[in-house]
């Protein structure tokens, strides 16, 4: 009896042994099956990142050497626009990566420069709102649209919590800040007068209003179900000098 009892006791701590084992290598599995899955994340959210940058480095770049004239052409040439809903929902890292290789035909899409103090932006204004374009810079909404004049409607996409850049500061905006954009003919200032979050079926916001000088500026919104729409009032267009070259991504007249 003493001896069954002493293998039976043997083979119970045996038992026990092997299942402490299986679970601490099943718990090390799990282990290393997270900490990759963390560090893969990471790396694709910084690959992510460097990529977006050096897309908007592109944008800026471009714009360096261009005329008034090469501005006016591009409207004239642009692409007819889709209206059947606000765009700016998430930018993958395909179309990133897509917007990268296109980047030679990036000079004949700009179109203006946008700059909001308040919300550190500064990015060229683009004639359509293409998942290209927007990858580089503010998109137009309505087609061949004239600075000053109307509602000028520009979408860009929010890149929270990846980047700063584009549009995802723009919440930083409010009532009474400024806006400006430009065709180097022109500077267009608004003043903002409305923050509110819209349906993105919502295409009513797109529309002109009377004889009014108008900007809307669209984004997605906390999660992107919503989109930000910040509305501006024209308050001035002076002519565009020099003193302005800093606010934008142009370059000085005389180095044109």
């Amino acid at each position: 009896m003493d001896h069954r009892k002493h293998f039976y006791q043997s083979q119970v701590k045996k038992d026990k042994r092997k299942r402490l084992i299986k679970a601490g290598l099943l718990l090390l599995t799990a282990c290393l099956l997270i900490g990759g899955w963390f560090a893969w994340n990471h790396y694709e959210q910084e690959h992510f990142h460097q990529t977006l940058s050096q897309v908007a480095a592109k944008a800026k770049k471009a714009t360096g050497k261009m005329t008034h004239q090469q501005l006016v052409n591009n409207q004239k040439n642009a692409a007819k626009n889709n209206q059947n809903d606000l765009k700016t929902g998430n930018l993958s890292a395909s179309q990133i990566a897509a917007a990268k290789r296109q980047a030679s035909k990036l000079k004949s899409n700009i179109v203006g420069g946008i700059y909001i103090p308040a919300a550190k932006i500064k990015e060229a204004i683009l004639s359509t709102d293409s998942n290209t374009n927007l990858a580089f810079g503010a998109g137009m909404m309505a087609n061949r649209q004239m600075g000053g004049k109307n509602n000028y409607v520009l979408a860009g996409h929010n890149m929270e919590p990846y980047s700063t850049t584009l549009f995802t500061t723009l919440s930083e905006a409010k009532d009474g800040d400024k806006i400006y954009i430009t065709d180097l003919n022109n500077v267009f200032i608004y003043k903002i007068t409305s923050e509110k979050v819209v349906n993105p079926k919502d295409v009513t916001i797109l529309d002109n209003q009377g004889k009014q000088s108008l900007i809307t500026l669209i984004t997605c919104h906390a999660d992107g179900s919503n989109r930000l729409a910040v509305r501006g009032k024209l308050i001035a267009s002076p002519k565009y000098s020099n003193r302005y070259s800093h606010d934008f991504t142009f370059q000085k007249k005389n180095q044109v």
